[in-house]
C-alpha cells in the first residue's frame, strides 16, 4: 500500500490506478454494488481514452458497432483474442523484417513507434533490446511453444504496478495472520530459472533490483544467471511444430542465430556449475533466513527434490514468502509433492496463485480455497458453445475473459483459453470474508474443438529453450 490518502469512489471511477493505494483488506471490503458502479464508470473512461489511440481497439470497436460503454456487459464485445498478440506474419521473424514487426507493434500501444527504424535488426533478442532502448515500452513475450511468440507492449507503469501486486500477493485479509506483510526490501529473492529475459518474471526481477534493492543484483539468486533467449524459445517451438509435421529435415536457421550458437552452447555447458552455485547459496548463504521464492509449482518441486536428495531440509526461515503458480500444465507430480516442497523449504501452509502475463499481477488463493479477483479486474464468463456472455450472478461456468482497468498503455481486455467456474459473490459470498467474484480451482483448458486458444503462458519456456540448444549442438 502506498502513502497516498485513501481514494474515494469518485477517485476510483476516474483513475482505477488508485486501487493500488488500498490495502488488500480495503480492496476486498468495498461493497459489491459500489464495485460495479466504479467498474462501469472506469471502463467507460478507459474506452473513451484509448479507442482512438490504439488502432487495434478502434478496429475491434468498429467491427462490433461499439461507440461507447454504458454498462459493464458492453466490454464483452471488446475482449482481444489471445492471438492478437501474435497476429503478425511469421515471415517477419523468418526474414528478419523487424521494421515490419515494429509497425505491427505500433498498432497495439498508445506509444508512437513510427519513428523507430529497426530495419538493421536481425534477431528477436536484439529487437527487444532495441525497443527497450529507444522507447518507453518493455516488451513481454510468451514461451512460444507453437513457434510463434506473443509480444505484449507493456508500459513503464505496468512494472511498478506489478511489483506492488507481487507484494500484495502475500498479504492476507482482515484478521488473517499475514494481513500485514513487510520487510520485502530485506528478503533475498530466489527464482529457479534464468535471471535475464523478457518474460514476465524476468521483467519483475529487474524492477525488484531497481526499486527494492537499490541496484544490488546479489539480492536475486537464480538457477541460471544468463538470459532466456527469445530467439531460442522461438526456435524450440518451431522445432516441435516441424517435428510434428515431419518437416524437421527442411528446417533452416538464420545466419545470425548460427553465429550465436557457440555462446548459447557455452551457457548450456555451464549449467552444472550454475546449479551447484545456486544450491550452495540456498543451503549455506541463506540457511535459516527469511527469503522470497518465486516460481511455478513444477519449478519449485524440482529444486526441492534435488535439494532433499542432497540432504537439505528446512532450509529457510518459516516466515519466508513463497509465490507458486502456473498450475501443473499437464505435468503429473508425485502424490507427496507438497510434502517434498514444504520439508525442503521449511515453510508450511503454502497457497498457490492464479494469474497470467496479460494481467498486471496474480492473486493468491484464500483460506477457503478460492481465487478472488480484485475490483481492478472485470471478469466476463462466456458460453463455450455460443460465445455469448453469461449472467453476472450466482455461479457460472464458461470461458474466462478479463478487463484489467489498470492498463493505460495497452488495451486491458482479453479472452483466455481457460474454462472456469466463477461465484459472483452476490448470492454466495466466500466464507473468508472477501467481497466479490471468486474462481474455484477447477480450471481447465477450452478444447481446440470449442475454439480454445491458450492464454499467454510461461510454463513451457525452459523446455522449449533447452530443446533449441540441443538442436543447435547437433549442427
Amino acid at each position: 500500500m502506498s502513502d497516498h490518502a485513501k481514494p474515494t469512489t469518485a477517485d476510483l471511477k476516474s483513475d482505477p490506478d488508485r486501487f493500488w493505494d488500498l490495502s488488500v483488506t480495503e480492496v476486498y471490503s468495498i461493497p459489491l454494488e459500489e464495485v460495479h458502479e466504479i467498474q462501469r464508470a472506469a471502463l467507460a473512461n478507459r474506452f473513451a481514452d484509448l479507442v482512438e489511440r490504439i488502432p487495434m481497439v478502434k478496429k475491434l470497436a468498429d467491427g462490433n458497432g461499439v461507440t461507447r460503454i454504458t454498462e459493464i456487459e458492453d466490454g464483452a464485445a471488446l475482449l482481444f483474442q489471445h492471438s492478437i498478440y501474435k497476429s503478425y506474419p511469421m515471415s517477419y521473424l523468418e526474414n528478419n523484417r523487424f521494421d515490419k514487426l515494429t509497425q505491427w507493434l505500433d498498432k497495439l500501444t498508445t506509444f508512437d513507434l513510427s519513428g523507430l527504424d529497426a530495419s538493421e535488426i536481425d534477431t528477436i533478442d536484439d529487437w527487444i533490446d532495441f525497443i527497450d532502448t529507444n522507447s518507453p515500452i518493455r516488451i513481454r513475450h510468451s514461451s512460444g511453444t507453437s513457434g510463434k511468440l506473443s509480444f505484449l507492449p507493456g508500459g513503464p507503469t505496468d512494472y511498478s504496478r506489478g511489483l506492488q501486486g507481487w507484494q500484495d500477493y502475500f498479504c492476507g485479509f482482515g484478521n488473517e495472520p499475514d494481513a500485514d506483510v513487510s520487510g520485502f526490501e530485506t528478503m533475498p529473492v530466489i527464482f529457479p530459472s534464468y535471471r535475464k529475459g523478457a518474460m514476465h518474471q524476468h521483467r519483475l526481477l529487474d524492477k525488484m533490483v531497481e526499486t527494492m534493492f537499490g541496484g544490488d543484483e546479489s539480492m536475486v539468486v537464480t538457477l541460471n544467471p544468463g538470459r532466456m533467449s527469445a530467439d531460442a524459445l522461438s526456435l524450440g517451438g518451431r522445432l516441435s511444430a516441424a517435428e510434428s509435421k515431419g518437416e524437421l529435415g527442411e528446417f533452416k536457421l538464420s545466419p545470425k542465430l548460427i553465429e550465436r550458437r557457440d555462446a548459447f552452447l557455452a551457457a548450456r555447458d555451464r549449467a552444472a556449475e550454475d546449479s551447484r552455485i545456486f544450491f550452495a547459496a540456498m543451503a549455506d548463504r541463506f540457511k535459516g533466513q527469511r527469503v522470497a521464492v518465486l516460481g511455478s509449482i513444477g519449478q519449485i518441486f524440482d529444486i526441492a527434490e534435488v535439494g532433499a536428495a542432497s540432504g537439505h531440509m528446512n532450509v529457510f526461515a518459516p516466515e519466508s514468502l513463497i509465490m507458486m503458480g502456473g498450475g501443473m500444465k499437464g505435468r503429473v507430480l508425485p502424490s507427496d509433492w507438497y510434502k517434498t516442497v514444504t520439508n525442503f523449504l521449511g515453510v508450511t501452509g503454502l497457497r498457490d496463485g492464479f494469474g497470467m502475463t496479460e494481467l498486471v499481477a496474480a492473486t493468491r488463493s484464500c483460506p477457503a480455497g478460492y481465487y478472488h479477483l480484485p475490483p481492478a479486474y472485470i471478469p466476463y464468463i462466456l458460453s463455450i458453445e455460443t460465445g455469448e456472455p453469461l449472467p453476472r450472478t450466482g455461479e457460472q461456468t464458461g470461458r474466462l475473459g478479463v478487463y484489467d482497468l489498470t492498463r493505460t498503455e495497452m488495451w486491458g481486455g482479453f479472452l483466455t483459453g481457460d474454462k472456469v467456474t466463477i461465484r459472483w459473490g452476490d448470492t454466495n459470498p466466500c466464507s473468508c470474508g472477501r467481497v466479490g467474484p471468486h474462481l474455484t480451482k477447477d480450471i481447465s483448458r477450452v478444447g481446440a474443438a470449442d475454439g480454445g486458444d491458450d492464454k499467454i503462458t510461461c510454463a513451457g519456456a525452459p523446455a522449449a529453450h533447452d530443446r533449441a540448444l540441443d538442436f543447435l549442438s547437433t549442427l
